[in-house]
């Protein structure tokens, strides 16, 4: 079973998706990671975050060069492995690497950056779709019920009040260690919203079939709402035995036909 959520930064969905897994014991992987272990080498190999200028000048790319995107991924190995709760971890490079080194402002400005790269995009979509094809899984990000999961079983698509949103974004970077500032916050995630939504490739929409979950942030009203997401796929998921289940008579019934 595949199931698909989708929203904007800071809306929930993390948080509903892992509790979701953790009720239908499916594994669960946060896709965003990916781009961000990717986007923590790039730094690493490529840039030099104490060089002003350097940095202005990345930034105002209008695209990527190709030659040195090439490189960098022929040279990158990326992965994912389950932690004992079903909690996908990223590998990179053989290593798993530690969260904390991807929440950071700099992390998160260079990930919307490269995540614009269709060769990058690429890369990150082959692991993922082997993965779902792997495992019973919840897999949230932002273009999974529309691109990387088409044909999920079940899809959701997660919203929240913007200023909850911003809220939530600053809580996660002062819990990372990171000196956020919340104004700071509020104007970046207002670029990322801006940035994924218009995107040539893989923007952000309410994917075709999706159930749109309004999460408040309320505890009470997370627990009911990923009871009643659970609800909906178990649905789902008996459904799709079903259908198994009169395919196998239907070949069955042909192969006797055949016989006779």
């Amino acid at each position: 079973m595949q199931v698909a959520i989708d929203g904007l930064a800071g809306s929930g969905k993390s948080f509903l998706g892992k509790q979701l897994a953790k009720k239908l014991n499916y594994k669960f992987l946060s896709t965003g990671k990916l781009y961000r272990s990717l986007a923590f080498k790039f730094i690493q190999q490529n840039l030099d975050i104490d060089d002003e200028q350097s940095m202005n000048d990345f930034f105002q790319l209008k695209q990527l060069d190709e030659d040195v995107v090439e490189k960098f991924l022929s040279n990158t190995e990326l992965g994912i492995v389950f932690d004992e709760t079903g909690v996908g971890k990223i590998l990179l490079d053989g290593t798993v690497i530690q969260e904390q080194f991807l929440e950071s402002e700099i992390v998160s400005s260079v990930t919307r950056k490269i995540s614009q790269n269709p060769s990058i995009r690429a890369s990150v979509l082959d692991v993922q779709r082997c993965v779902a094809k792997e495992n019973d899984i919840v897999m949230e990000g932002r273009d999974i019920g529309s691109v990387v999961l088409p044909n999920a079983d079940v899809k959701f698509f997660i919203t929240a009040p913007d200023d909850l949103r911003y809220e939530r974004i600053y809580m996660r970077e002062c819990e990372s260690g990171c000196q956020a500032n919340a104004e700071k916050v509020k104007q970046s995630t207002k670029e990322r919203d801006l940035a994924d939504q218009t995107r040539k490739i893989s923007p952000v929409v309410k994917p075709e079939g999706s159930i749109e979950i309004k999460n408040a942030g309320n505890l009470e009203v997370v627990d009911f709402l990923v009871h009643s997401m659970g609800l909906v796929v178990n649905k789902a998921q008996q459904r799709s035995e079903i259908i198994k289940h009169f395919s196998a008579i239907n070949e069955n019934t042909k192969s006797e036909e055949m016989i006779k």
